[in-house]
């Protein structure tokens, strides 16, 4: 009983308006034994003050009170979030990792927590740990297609292309709309000088994304490198369309231009791309 008011008073010295430590602390003086920690949970108004905060940028201000409060409260998924996140923003990323594992202490099948630390194996380049937490996240959520898609992506960090390409087409056998899965497919295919189906892959992500600038320039240049100069130019224009100071379209247009024998636009297009980085 003695710790249970020592707990009370300490939150009341910091929360002063903590209704749960009040109530808590009066039934103590009523001789009725409470269970503290189990019904001290941290109260919303705190959290929504922290998650304030994190929306403004004030990561050293959410670590510092998510801190405070963790110390007095029972342990909360959302804090432990908000913390780990706060962390990731200021490139503490042991520090994230460590707080995410401590949502899996709370709830150990949280396939969200799985995949945000993976997120932050991404960030420290760890590839193994990444499509470790990936698979954790993919045995509780199996239709979980953004972990095939980054776990894909780790694979090909590794330059492991065949398993990157096909935790691409597994991603794309769930949402067959996925434009992203659908360019880094192409992008992994690119790597193998399969250009024909690049750039079937890079036409995908173009027709579910027609803004997609990066899936035009790279069919732009898997064009040109399989030979077909003439659609290479039109991506590559589809792609200054989209973005008209994009320097390196130009300039591979202009090889494209130049390799086709074209050699007055050739230099007009070097020239456009000067204009926009002298």
């Amino acid at each position: 009983v003695e710790d249970a008011e020592k707990i009370f008073r300490s939150i009341l010295a910091i929360f002063p308006e903590s209704k749960r430590a009040v109530e808590g602390l009066k039934k103590l003086q009523q001789g009725v034994d409470v269970d503290t920690m189990a019904k001290l949970i941290p109260p919303q108004d705190k959290i929504q003050e922290i998650v304030d905060l994190y929306n403004q940028g004030l990561f050293h201000e959410v670590i510092h009170k998510a801190d405070e409060i963790a110390r007095y409260f029972a342990p909360d998924i959302m804090l432990f979030n908000l913390m780990a996140a706060a962390n990731a923003g200021l490139k503490n990323l042991d520090k994230a990792i460590e707080n995410f594992q401590k949502v899996l202490e709370i709830n150990p099948h949280d396939a969200q927590a799985y995949f945000n630390i993976g997120n932050v194996y991404k960030e420290k380049e760890e590839y193994d740990a990444e499509i470790e937490s990936y698979k954790k996240v993919l045995s509780i959520k199996p239709d979980h297609v953004q972990s095939y898609n980054n776990m894909g992506n780790a694979f090909k960090a590794k330059g492991n292309l065949p398993a990157a390409i096909e935790q691409f087409k597994k991603a794309l056998n769930i949402k067959p709309d996925f434009a992203e899965a659908h360019y880094n497919l192409g992008v992994a295919l690119q790597k193998t000088s399969d250009f024909d189906a690049c750039i079937k892959s890079y036409n995908q992500a173009c027709r579910i994304k027609p803004d997609y600038i990066k899936a035009y320039f790279n069919m732009g240049n898997a064009l040109k490198d399989s030979g077909d100069l003439d659609a290479a130019i039109v991506s590559y224009k589809q792609a200054i369309k989209i973005k008209p100071d994009y320097a390196e379209a130009f300039i591979n247009m202009g090889n494209a231009l130049k390799k086709k024998g074209d050699i007055n636009a050739a230099i007009e297009s070097y020239e456009q791309a000067f204009e926009i980085h002298p």
